[in-house]
């Protein structure tokens, strides 16, 4: 039977990372550290054969996939179904204000992600869940078939796509391990059947 590997990542860490500032759809830079995350997990799949980078247009992700593909002869493909979730009015502000002025809805997004419902417009987690999985299981088929793809994505896009290959329902979805900034995952397909290699693994 004919297996495709899948390896995902979660971009490296960006400006309002390290403020603690909710990015969604807006952007921050990566930081020194969040490139040198990047450089340190290239040197981690050094020895991985990669037929293909899909990567979120979100330039923290998609200047993590270039990093990610420096030195390899490999497409880097842009999609905006690995978009982090749009979290309208909340994105570029801080957590622990938010916490403040809509305490019970945040409290909802950071424990129920089923429950949750915005105050200030945006998606749900349903609705990243069916765009992330539509995109996720057509890569399974057609010309990715029996292919090394790398997936650079956002925190709940990944956590998405591995509650997906475990059976994890979508209240559970903040459950750990959580997806650290340019960490590894590995999940290998063969038929139907997903089977998780690597869960958010860093490099030493």
């Amino acid at each position: 039977m004919t297996r495709t590997d899948f390896y995902l990542t979660r971009h490296g860490e960006t400006e309002w990372n390290r403020d603690e500032r909710l990015q969604g759809r807006k952007d921050s830079p990566l930081t020194a550290l969040g490139e040198a995350q990047a450089i340190r997990l290239r040197s981690m799949i050094a020895s991985v054969h990669l037929d293909v980078i899909y990567s979120s247009p979100s330039p923290r992700a998609a200047r993590t996939a270039a990093i990610l593909g420096e030195g390899r002869e490999v497409p880097i493909v842009l999609s905006t179904a690995l978009l982090e979730i749009d979290l309208g009015g909340w994105e570029g502000r801080l957590g622990a204000d938010l916490a403040l002025e809509f305490p019970e809805e945040y409290r909802i997004y950071r424990s129920d992600p089923a429950a949750y419902r915005s105050p200030v417009g945006g998606e749900s987690f349903y609705d990243v869940r069916r765009r992330v999985l539509e995109f996720w299981h057509s890569l399974g088929q057609g010309r990715n078939v029996g292919k090394h793809v790398l997936l650079v994505t956002h925190t709940i896009p990944l956590k998405l796509i591995m509650a997906d290959a475990e059976g994890r329902p979508l209240k559970q979805l903040w459950d750990p391990p959580f997806a650290q900034q340019a960490s590894l995952s590995h999940v290998a397909l063969e038929g139907d059947a997903y089977k998780i290699l690597r869960y958010a693994e860093t490099a030493p």
